[in-house]
């Protein structure tokens, strides 16, 4: 009760204060790497199951997840409208909507490393991720607890990508606990 107290004083009488700023939150970007336009509908996506998909384009369709076209523009996009934000929060959700048994450990970590080479290069300043969402890894939800690897695996690659940063984090994915109930920020 003292801490909430105090904190109101600080906030009242000007002790905290905030900067106005500007950052991106990249999150859900649900990469589908098999997605492919295709004359037979049902050989588009994936992550459509047993719909068909008639329409589809290059920039995708509302029935799959995303193509990789898509997520690149976007985020590029993104470098046009606002070059040099104060952060990004990248929250994860990355993989497509498959089941568990159509993406093992493998995929995930290539889809995690193809868009964080992706952001990384677009963003150079902002060279890792603010943080890991438990979405992140999935379709290895339910295979993490079988493979503690994966999950390392992945927080490998942000604490590689994090190693590099003057002001990095301290620690890695490890140290702050289990995927699906923390958060690096």
């Amino acid at each position: 009760m003292r801490l909430l107290t105090w904190l109101i004083f600080l906030a009242y009488f000007g002790g905290a204060r905030a900067e106005t700023g500007k950052f991106w939150h990249i999150t859900d970007l649900h990469l589908d790497p098999d997605y492919k336009v295709s004359k037979d509908p049902f050989q588009v996506c994936p992550s459509a199951g047993s719909q068909p998909v008639p329409n589809a384009g290059p920039w995708g369709d509302y029935l799959c997840d995303s193509p990789w076209a898509l997520i690149n523009s976007s985020i590029y996009a993104m470098k046009e409208i606002n070059p040099e934000p104060d952060f990004i929060l990248w929250t994860g959700d990355d993989t497509p909507h498959v089941p568990d048994e159509k993406l093992g450990e493998a995929a995930v970590l290539e889809i995690v490393e193809r868009l964080t080479k992706l952001i990384r290069e677009v963003f150079p300043v902002f060279s890792e991720p603010q943080a890991l969402h438990s979405g992140t890894t999935a379709a290895v939800n339910v295979l993490a607890a079988l493979h503690p690897w994966t999950v390392m695996a992945v927080g490998q690659v942000f604490t590689v990508t994090i190693s590099h940063l003057p002001n990095r984090p301290k620690g890695n994915l490890q140290a702050h606990g289990p995927v699906d109930t923390h958060r690096i920020l």
